[in-house]
């Protein structure tokens, strides 16, 4: 019940965006959330219960310690959604701290993990959040350029000579230049990074800490899938599970489940 309820907390601030009609409509619905959540941490939830995932977040709190920062960074992560694309592969790296990151971290606090545990834990969370973070930017490209939106670096786009327009174009035509894979490429490159640096930590963490942290598997067979097909985005391959099927993925996990590994 915790991570179900986290995650449809992070659903349901993830599509603001898409769910609303202009910026400032989306601006106003994120400050509603983030009132929502100052009420309910001050023990006056009021009609923020009518809401059914702040209510599940009410009663979350009753049982688990949650701070109530690590919502606060996601909402402002979100804010950032509103703005535009990001600047630099450090801007990706940092949104990702602040939504699956925090994500995963408040997941954390729902475990029961010695104060000793805690620090290789978080450590752990921060580079598997980074990785999941990135992964999901990526995936999320073809689909984001049908809005004139993207994750892709602005600087890594300049490097290259393109616009934001020239990339959007590019993709709607169901191609992703050769010039464009390089971006792709140093992206996924630093998503593995980031999982390796995850998994160096699996033997200093528990047990209930690595299953928490499963979620890295599909997504990493994406990331394979990608590189099989050498970054094409719009492979139906890549943008699908083709090859890949739900039971195949089932049976991953629970081998992994069962070994205790991420």
């Amino acid at each position: 019940a915790p991570l179900m309820t986290l995650r449809a907390f992070n659903i349901e601030t993830a599509t603001v965006r898409e769910s609303t009609t202009n910026e400032t409509t989306a601006a106003i619905r994120l400050q509603w959330w983030r009132d929502s959540l100052e009420d309910i941490y001050s023990g006056s939830p009021g009609d923020s219960l009518k809401q059914p995932v702040l209510a599940m977040i009410y009663v979350l709190l009753h049982r688990h310690y949650l701070p109530k920062e690590l919502f606060m960074d996601i909402l402002d992560a979100r804010d950032e959604d509103l703005v535009g694309s990001m600047e630099t592969m450090e801007d990706l790296l940092r949104y990702s701290d602040m939504t699956q990151g925090r994500l995963i971290e408040l997941a954390l606090h729902t475990l029961t993990i010695h104060a000793s545990d805690f620090p290789n834990a978080s450590k752990a969370a921060l580079h598997a959040g980074r990785f999941l973070g990135l992964t999901t930017m990526i995936r999320a490209t073809p689909f984001l350029a049908a809005r004139n939106q993207t994750y892709v670096p602005k600087k890594m786009l300049e490097q290259i000579g393109y616009s934001s327009e020239d990339f959007y174009a590019s993709l709607l035509s169901g191609k992703t230049p050769d010039l464009m894979k390089n971006c792709i490429r140093e992206m996924v490159a630093v998503a593995r990074e980031e999982l390796d640096q995850a998994r160096q930590l699996h033997s200093n963490v528990t047990r209930d800490t690595s299953l928490m942290l499963l979620s890295v598997v599909p997504a990493l067979h994406y990331i394979e899938r990608l590189q099989a097909s050498d970054y094409e985005l719009c492979s139906p391959d890549v943008m699908q599970l083709t090859g890949f099927g739900p039971l195949k993925l089932r049976l991953q996990l629970k081998w992994c489940a069962w070994r205790g590994k991420y």
